[in-house]
């Protein structure tokens, strides 16, 4: 009717979790608020998107607790924001010394034949179910994704392309990883289900640092990739 203002009841749900060991809630919040808006609006914690200040992706450590009094460990942050930087879509470029955008990088190294590694933190490939998120780094010559924990489907699809998808035996060996490193994965010719590999880093000063590292293929996955992606093992 003329003259009158309607408005639209918005769902909320009940929340509660520990934030950094401290428990909340539960307060009611819009269905699907982003968790990151939820730290930033409701508990002010403020600052940068990228961990609630600390200038890196999944600074927060948050249980949402469930219905059923599960405790789930809940993604906070942007995603792809860089582990040295804070930054998204900003890497250091090894041919220039320069900070510039993850495909520009990627292209530049392709070009001159050199293969690339991610190295991520946990759940990686979340919300990224689609198989063109998994061609994209293969067309750019990313050649591993070496991450401390992999969303499921993603990490299928990543095999599916051939390319290696590693985990850190230990995770504490992600704080290794420094920003000017050269990587090699080594032990692929023994490649074979259960059986760990070896990454190594050659530091830009000149150390060397070896850890484990794992993988979820069976004997079938690891003929596509020795095919190259899982079509080229189908002809």
């Amino acid at each position: 009717m003329s003259g009158e203002t309607m408005t639209a009841e918005i769902e909320k749900r009940p929340l509660s979790m520990i934030v950094n060991g401290k428990e909340v809630g539960p307060i009611d919040v819009p269905v699907g608020m982003p968790m990151i808006d939820f730290l930033h609006h409701y508990l002010n914690l403020t600052g940068t998107h990228f961990g609630c200040g600390q200038g890196v992706c999944h600074a927060c450590t948050v249980l949402e607790v469930q219905p059923d009094g599960r405790l789930v460990d809940t993604r906070t942050c942007i995603a792809n924001a860089h582990a040295f930087n804070g930054k998204t879509n900003s890497i250091l470029n090894q041919l220039n010394g320069k900070y510039e955008a993850v495909s520009a990088v990627a292209k530049q190294y392709k070009a001159k034949g050199i293969s690339s590694i991610v190295v991520a933190e946990e759940n990686y490939g979340e919300g990224s179910s689609r198989e063109h998120a998994a061609m994209e780094p293969r067309f750019l010559n990313v050649k591993v994704i070496l991450a401390k924990s992999f969303a499921r489907i993603h990490e299928t699809n990543l095999k599916k392309q051939g390319m290696l998808a590693l985990t850190f035996a230990d995770k504490d060996d992600y704080k290794k990883v420094r920003e000017e490193d050269k990587i090699s994965i080594v032990g692929l010719k023994e490649f074979a289900p259960g059986k760990p590999l070896t990454a190594i880093l050659y530091h830009a000063d000149g150390t060397e640092e070896s850890f484990a590292v794992n993988h979820t293929y069976n004997e079938l996955q690891i003929k596509w990739f020795k095919a190259g992606a899982a079509l080229n093992a189908a002809r």
